[in-house]
């Protein structure tokens, strides 16, 4: 009986470690497009928008996650501790690398070679803050990591 509990555990083992290899070997990546553009004159106006009138800027994404003066805490801690990799991109990097266009800003998950959306501009727009938006990111990604396994 010892012997059948003992196959019982390798063969359990043997499982889970075929998942984790499969897991290791899917080329996931969580791309985050902000409505914004990458001159340093655009930056500017972001800059000033963001102090002036914030109530109207026209990124809800990076009005979430970054503050006047740069990024929020929470925010800093989610993308640190993330298990998935994290690209970020102004609208021009992300269209020239991935010849693509979105309503903007969204995040999408590209999943070997496939990109699909995780939260578009109008879901973005109801999100209140970043406690929020990383909460909804969690259980997405939950989900989308239950469907590898």
């Amino acid at each position: 009986m010892c012997w059948l509990l003992k196959l019982r555990n390798l063969f359990v083992k043997k499982k889970y470690i075929e998942r984790q290899i499969i897991r290791s070997q899917v080329v996931m990546r969580l791309l985050f497009v902000y409505n914004a553009n990458s001159s340093p004159m655009s930056r500017m106006v972001d800059f000033a928008h963001k102090i002036l009138m914030p109530s109207s800027y026209k990124c809800p994404l990076c009005a979430i996650t970054h503050h006047a003066l740069g990024e929020r805490l929470m925010w800093k801690a989610f993308k640190k501790q993330s298990q998935f990799k994290l690209d970020f991109y102004y609208i021009e990097e992300f269209e020239k690398e991935y010849i693509l266009s979105y309503n903007y800003p969204v995040i999408l998950v590209e999943e070997n070679g496939v990109i699909e959306t995780i939260l578009s501009n109008n879901e973005l727009k109801k999100i209140e803050g970043v406690e929020e938006l990383i909460t909804i990111l969690e259980l997405k990604l939950e989900g989308i990591n239950n469907e590898l396994l």
